[in-house]
């Protein structure tokens, strides 16, 4: 197991933290003149500002680059840890956080790196999407009773930067059934991206799966996927422990189909997510998509004018 802070001390030996918990340095990644790294001792997280380059990820993908692993299998043998465990818990008796298995990742031979895929270019998602998440691409068989043949394999990390389980998205269009996982998955536990979340975002996008999460990253937006339209205990958790840590604004932007209560003002709470945020203490916004939408189709053009929408 790698310890975290150890690993970064050790490659930056004679750099100290600022009192924000972060080293700032010449970027490792590129010919940098001047710091335009830094990366945080106590998230992993870590940013690039340069032009030039513009890297940024979780710790799991900073160890990645730093030890130049083809494998993410091997970077998961190499991070496995204990999870965090976090310290607000049976939020409501009907959302119990369920203690499940770390799922391993399916082996090398089960998959390839991810080529040309009209699904992700048609979306205009790129290479960053594809190293920020560490997707790639199901090639033949079934591991974990999920069938892994023609999809795109998404690992999950929870907020520690633990490895966690993974999903599969469908390509083929004539199949009803776009998304599925191994079985006994912990997936309804975990805030897909939540790991991508640092100090320097000011909102935090919660929508319901993953592909959604890669459009807004592709946006500059951070988002969390809950999987679903409802949040478990454990999610809920996750959601306030990232808004809390980070001074976060919560935005709700559930696919346009999601029924809602009234869309009159905040003061008639739109939703049982919107409830269970407020009860938390938080102060949620909310986007609404007309009904043909989701987070994961929207352009850049309607990302930002349903962003100004968001109800005050």
């Amino acid at each position: 197991m790698i310890d975290m802070k150890a690993y970064i001390v050790s490659k930056f030996p004679y750099k100290r933290p600022t009192q924000n918990g972060e080293i700032n340095v010449c970027c490792p990644f590129h010919d940098d003149a001047s710091p335009s790294f830094s990366i945080n001792m106590e998230t992993g997280m870590f940013i690039c500002r340069s032009a030039r380059c513009g890297l940024r990820g979780g710790f799991p993908y900073f160890y990645k680059l730093m030890e130049n692993i083809e494998s993410w299998t091997d970077v998961y043998k190499d991070l496995k840890q204990t999870s965090s465990d976090f310290d607000i818990s049976d939020i409501w008796k009907e959302k119990v956080e369920v203690k499940s298995e770390e799922i391993g990742f399916p082996p090398n031979n089960l998959w390839e790196p991810i080529g040309s895929l009209e699904y992700l270019s048609s979306r205009n998602l790129g290479q960053d999407i594809i190293d920020a998440f560490g997707l790639v691409y199901g090639k033949v068989g079934k591991y974990k009773e999920a069938t892994l043949t023609g999809s795109i394999i998404a690992p999950l990390w929870d907020l520690d930067g633990t490895y966690k389980t993974f999903q599969v998205r469908y390509l083929n269009n004539k199949s009803k059934v776009r998304w599925g996982g191994p079985e006994g998955s912990s997936i309804g536990n975990i805030l897909y991206g939540g790991w991508l979340v640092s100090e320097k975002d000011t909102e935090l996008w919660i929508v319901e799966g993953a592909s959604d999460v890669w459009n807004m990253y592709n946006f500059g937006a951070r988002a969390v996927g809950l999987n679903t339209k409802e949040a478990s205990a454990a999610q809920l958790t996750r959601i306030y422990k990232l808004c809390t840590n980070y001074n976060l604004l919560p935005i709700i932007c559930l696919d346009g189909d999601v029924p809602l209560l009234s869309v009159k003002a905040k003061k008639d709470f739109i939703g049982s997510l919107f409830y269970e945020l407020s009860a938390l203490g938080l102060s949620p916004e909310i986007v609404i998509l007309n009904p043909e939408e989701d987070p994961g189709s929207l352009s850049y053009e309607r990302y930002n004018e349903v962003r100004r929408t968001i109800i005050k």
